[in-house]
């Protein structure tokens, strides 16, 4: 900064005009955050499976699922696997295979509790195929990995 530039204060941060804009996170450290549909178009939106698949295994039956387990689309999660247990037959094994979903937040770890409990009163259960490092240490953490079984997709 040279002597007849006055130095600005912005956001806590002294810079100098010529500098540009303060920073307030260091440049090693990544964005804040992945860009969403709404904010990239080049984002797909993420989608859950509405129909389920069925298997040559007539006790098995399964749900893909794609994208981000999220508070965005924790509902159309609930609502596929729901429709799946309706439609599965007693003793049922409804597997929800997430090879292909990264990221799951407690809005989304709350649809699978509550469609594993449905399960779990109607004589069928919840399978988790392939889940990500991330969903696994989010189970760990909230105590409810004993809650599910899981299987390679």
């Amino acid at each position: 900064m040279s002597a007849d530039q006055e130095p600005v204060r912005e956001n806590g941060s002294v810079h100098s005009p010529s500098e540009g804009p303060a920073r307030t996170t260091p440049d090693h450290l990544p964005p804040r955050g992945r860009p969403t549909a709404a904010e990239d178009p080049t984002v797909p939106e993420p989608q859950t499976e509405q129909q389920p698949e069925r298997t040559t295994e007539p006790e098995r039956l399964v749900v893909r699922v794609w994208g981000d387990m999220d508070l965005g689309h924790a509902e159309q999660l609930r609502t596929a696997l729901a429709t799946a247990l309706t439609g599965a037959p007693q003793r049922c094994e409804v597997v929800v295979d997430l090879r292909h979903s990264s990221f799951c937040d407690s809005a989304g770890l709350n649809a699978l509790l509550e469609v594993r409990q449905r399960a779990e009163d109607s004589g069928r259960r919840i399978t988790l195929a392939t889940p990500s490092h991330q969903m696994l240490r989010l189970l760990q953490l909230t105590g409810t990995s004993h809650l599910f079984s899981f299987t390679e997709a």
